[in-house]
């Protein structure tokens, strides 16, 4: 029997996934059971391996791992879920994989504190911290950096020439593709009209279709799309590099699990399949992350955080 948590802090008992497990094992066990007599000690060698192994697993307690949706629901499910499956198994737990059908619906869960962990940017992680108390104990190796794009063939060469025009963003609360290229914009007193469209892929396919003058990103998810689409992008702008996103666990989760988890997806990145899985989700490496890594998003007003290259 593992644990799974039902609400706030509280855990409850759960038998996870590992019973279908057993009982596969046990189902498959009687079928050959004519093989048994054959073979006899061999498979039933082998199906009470099966068996043990299955109800080692039903103990293992059930984490849910939230992750923003910069991407496709299918796209982030068919990358992240085998990630999660092998940090799940050298950790002894099971993490189930989630993400909602766009950024306001993730940054609500994250709040009402759905996810056990979450996988967020640098300001729904502040929020987050401050409201959930959520707590940064991982992060991408690397730097986030905000861009806007424009489609290959637009007029527009400056960000002065975005004036009165419409650009389209992934969601409000996005952090270096939305928040601080307004900012910015604001900075300069470039009045714009901004359109907001879900997700990245949907920024980049619009603004690729010339639906929308410019669109705000970022330039991990810009390079993780398909070429075909990005050959018909230009970048006008790129900022500067600020915290990369965090892993971010909720008060309560054990820390004997917590250290498991840890070392394992840190592991990640000294194997060859676990460096396939990293790059599947764009990620080089995970890195140890604290709380106090983000005060340069508090500290700092968002005009503070941004420069026109």
């Amino acid at each position: 029997m593992g644990y799974t948590r039902r609400s706030g802090r509280r855990w409850s008992p759960s038998w996870g996934r590992g019973v279908s497990i057993a009982d596969d094992a046990m189902q498959g066990f009687r079928r050959n059971r004519r093989g048994v007599h054959a073979h006899g000690r061999v498979h039933l060698r082998v199906a009470l391996l099966a068996l043990a192994m299955g109800v080692a697993r039903a103990h293992e307690p059930v984490f849910t791992v939230g992750i923003v949706p910069q991407r496709s629901a299918l796209t982030l499910a068919l990358t992240w879920t085998p990630l999660l499956r092998a940090v799940g198994r050298a950790a002894y737990c099971h993490l189930h994989f989630e993400t909602a059908r766009n950024i306001p619906t993730f940054e609500r869960r994250v709040l009402a504190g759905r996810y056990d962990i979450a996988y967020l940017n640098p300001y729904q992680y502040v929020v987050a911290h401050r409201k959930r108390r959520y707590h940064a104990f991982l992060a991408d190796a690397g730097h986030l950096r905000s861009i806007l794009v424009v489609p290959r063939g637009s007029p527009v060469h400056s960000l002065r020439a975005l004036a009165h025009l419409s650009v389209a963003f992934p969601a409000p609360g996005s952090l270096a593709a939305s928040i601080l290229p307004q900012a910015l914009l604001a900075r300069y007193h470039i009045p714009i009209r901004p359109v907001y469209v879900a997700s990245h892929g949907s920024v980049y396919r619009a603004v690729a279709a010339g639906l929308y003058a410019a669109g705000g990103g970022i330039v991990k998810t810009f390079q993780d799309f398909p070429k075909a689409i990005r050959d018909r992008l230009r970048v006008l702008w790129r900022g500067p590099p600020l915290p990369p996103h965090p892993l971010a666990v909720l008060p309560g989760l054990p820390k004997a699990v917590l250290r498991r988890l840890r070392s394992a997806f840190l592991g990640l990145a000294g194997t060859s399949q676990g460096r396939r899985l990293l790059a599947s989700i764009g990620v080089r490496a995970f890195v140890p992350a604290d709380n106090r890594d983000y005060d340069p998003i508090r500290a700092r007003p968002l005009a503070a955080l941004v420069a026109p290259r």
